[in-house]
């Protein structure tokens, strides 16, 4: 239900850069969603993927890695790069899907740049991919950065590495994670910002070492997680840290052996305040149902916070 006290618009508007896009796309056009795509089976290589990224396209990838650093500066109407980072960004495309097997990887060595960032885009699908970045040093991007686009999901996928964050939403309208698992990188899962109709449903967050918070919203409506395992994670804030947001509701999602107070990324941050363990930083946002938490170190004080509607398992 739809928090009648917030207008979501007017926040969401005056935020957004003149609204360049949003006022471009008519984003409940059904006919935008229905152009036959373009199948592309199987892309060779780097070079390949590059070239075929285009609007109305299902791109069918290979059982291997690509490796983005190798072409870096390959470009095509959809495709460019920054310049100080050398980030690929993929640009104003609708109708897109990168379709992965079993071990099919999307990766890129600088951790100083996503691997992949969408901007200006329209009903993007990311399947059976796992993305990260290639080396071990500890970088200042999100693994995939999603800005200013309308109806994304990421199906199957799994997203791992030493990063700043699993994912970096700003500006977004539709934004679905499903089956998919975010493990073993040094940061927040994710961070929102300015964006609504968001979906988490049926997927896994584990051995997550966050220097802040592990889920991160900002001015952000209408989010829906459920059926989500949060495990083995520890971070120095709280676990959902919400400013200016409407509901967040957790629905049959399990909280096992997260740790809040330590992290071994960030030391700089240990300490820095007397740490209360606590689950949210507004907890009046936040709606639970049939939640279940065990062995995390902020079990006792949920018990307060949220009385009578927790499974705590001891």
């Amino acid at each position: 239900e739809k928090d009648s006290k917030i207008n979501t618009e007017t926040i969401i508007d005056n935020t957004y850069d003149n609204g360049e896009y949003w006022d471009s796309i008519d984003t409940n056009n059904k006919e935008l969603d229905t152009i036959p795509k373009k199948i592309i089976n199987y892309i060779e290589n780097e070079d390949e993927l590059i070239k075929n990224i285009a609007s109305d396209k299902n791109i069918y990838l290979k059982n291997k890695k690509y490796n983005l650093s190798k072409i870096i500066g390959a470009s095509n109407p959809s495709v460019y790069w920054t310049k100080e980072e050398n980030e690929p960004v993929f640009s104003n495309i609708q109708n897109l899907s990168l379709i992965g097997k079993e071990n099919t990887e999307i990766v890129l060595e600088n951790t100083n740049a996503s691997v992949l960032h969408f901007k200006n885009c329209h009903n993007i699908n990311l399947k059976n991919i796992t993305f990260k970045h290639e080396n071990d040093h500890s970088g200042r991007k999100a693994v995939l950065t999603i800005d200013r686009s309308t109806k994304v999901t990421i199906d199957s996928c799994m997203l791992t590495g030493k990063e700043l964050e699993g994912i970096s939403l700003r500006k977004v309208d539709g934004f679905s994670i499903l089956n998919s698992t975010f493990q073993d990188y040094k940061g927040r899962i994710f961070s929102f910002r300015n964006s609504k109709n968001i979906n988490l449903a049926n997927s896994k967050f584990n051995n997550i070492d966050s220097y802040s918070f592990l889920l991160d919203f900002k001015s952000s409506f209408y989010i829906n997680i459920e059926q989500c395992i949060f495990q083995n994670n520890t971070m120095t804030e709280s676990v959902v840290n919400s400013i200016q947001c409407s509901e967040i509701n957790f629905i049959n999602c399990k909280f096992l052996n997260n740790q809040i107070g330590t992290s071994q990324s960030s030391q700089f941050h240990y300490n820095k305040r007397d740490m209360k363990h606590i689950f949210c930083s507004d907890c009046k946002k936040i709606k639970l149902d049939n939640c279940e938490f065990y062995d995390n170190n902020f079990d006792y004080g949920l018990e307060n916070i949220f009385p009578g509607i927790l499974k705590l398992n001891r």
